[in-house]
């Protein structure tokens, strides 16, 4: 099959693959925060999908986002000792 051109209308079967009934879904913060600790346990993006239903595509989205908001420094607090422990 041959790719749509911009003549073609959207309706026309052109080999691209669209969605019957498509309803729009809003994704919950309880289902993100889900999919925040999923991610903590390492788990792939592809088992987050399937477990949540959220589309890959929107995962990697929001990985994406949640990665640019981590700060790239390392902050070492000193620890204060307790002159009991002390030796």
């Amino acid at each position: 099959m041959e790719a749509c051109t911009e003549k073609q209308s959207r309706n026309v079967k052109c080999g691209r693959q669209y969605i019957i009934n498509r309803t729009k879904k809003t994704i919950s913060k309880e289902e993100w925060n889900l999919v925040d600790k999923l991610l903590l346990e390492k788990i792939p993006i592809a088992g987050i999908s399937r477990v949540t239903g959220i589309s890959e595509f929107w995962l990697q989205k929001y990985v994406n986002k949640k990665y640019a908001t981590v700060s790239r420094r390392v902050e070492v607090k000193k620890k204060q000792r307790n002159s009991k422990n002390s030796v």
